[in-house]
């Protein structure tokens, strides 16, 4: 089972990408959702590797699940869970919950919404909620400006 220092070193490593991908986001919506999504499981399993309770969230269902039920990670969850919907879109061009299927990724959600949405919303929401948890601050990732 990965450590909280190796699940925070791959959120780092996850992070840095996002920032080359989001510098082309028109190019990459798909990838950077679903880089943004990696970033933030691990930033929720490093959270789960010092929980006692938890340990390691295993599979995606496992992982939701402790995200949902336990309220201490009712924050984390609501920033994950339209991450984790997004990442399964991206890659698979499904949608679980609604039976439906789609063309290509900008079907569901723009690039635009991407960005400003998923990257610079949820995942800050993720990455706040874990900072409280974990009580330390995380690898901040830089971001380039919003364009107009």
């Amino acid at each position: 089972m990965p450590s909280k220092a190796a699940h925070l070193e791959l959120a780092k490593r996850n992070g840095e990408m996002l920032v080359h991908l989001v510098e082309r986001i028109d190019q990459f919506p798909e990838w950077a959702a679903t880089v943004a999504f990696y970033r933030a499981l691990h930033l929720v399993e490093a959270a789960f590797a010092v929980d006692k309770e938890i340990g390691h969230g295993g599979d995606h269902g496992t992982r939701n699940w402790h995200l949902k039920k336990k309220k201490k990670y009712a924050k984390v969850y609501a920033g994950y869970r339209p991450l984790w919907a997004a990442s399964i879109i991206a890659r698979y061009l499904e949608n679980d919950e609604q039976a439906g299927s789609y063309i290509c990724f900008s079907e569901y959600l723009s690039a635009h919404d991407v960005n400003r949405k998923l990257v610079r919303h949820y995942l800050r929401v993720v990455e706040s909620s874990v900072e409280q948890l974990l009580g330390e601050p995380l690898s901040p990732i830089a971001l380039p400006p919003l364009s107009a």
